[in-house]
């Protein structure tokens, strides 16, 4: 009989329990309930991100073209070497004004995120060669806190 029961008693200190088991699925579930959304956040924010890196890679190509009286940018990619990135499905545009002020416009609305889907990044420059940065968010998802940091939100139409 002790044989029995101290063989019993060994088998139930071997696994857990159904309310161990229960206790960790718990467990797991509030810590992935936290953690997806911070993560769809990163994922934003990451998109707003490489967008604003994209478009603030055409800077340079801009201010030298501005210096040598270059003020339209007909054919991006042939003058700037522009190329499209699979975030938007409509180039950027390049609008700059005889006094060098102006902006390089980008429209998420490609392979993005629909919290960002809509979403205007505006790259400006001012006549005294000072570069900007704006963001209109595209959706009611938009959070301020998508925001690059050196950027504004932009609440303008």
């Amino acid at each position: 009989m002790t044989t029995r029961r101290t063989e019993l008693q060994r088998a139930l200190r071997a696994g857990f329990t159904l309310i161990e088991v229960m206790i960790v699925v718990a467990i797991i579930g509030i810590l992935a309930a936290l953690a997806i959304p911070q993560y769809q956040d990163y994922v934003v924010k990451s998109q707003i991100s490489r967008a604003l890196w994209e478009a603030s890679a055409y800077k340079i190509p801009v201010e030298e073209r501005l210096q040598h009286g270059v003020f339209l940018f007909p054919d991006p990619a042939g003058t700037l070497g522009y190329i499209q990135s699979s975030q938007t499905t409509t180039p950027n545009t390049f609008v700059f004004g005889a006094d060098g002020s102006g902006a390089i416009v980008v429209l998420l609305n490609g392979d993005v995120h629909p919290a960002v889907t809509g979403t205007r990044i505006t790259v400006g420059r001012r006549a005294t060669g000072d570069w900007t940065c704006a963001v209109r968010g595209g959706s009611a998802d938009f959070k301020p806190s998508f925001l690059p940091q050196g950027c504004t939100l932009d609440t303008g139409s």
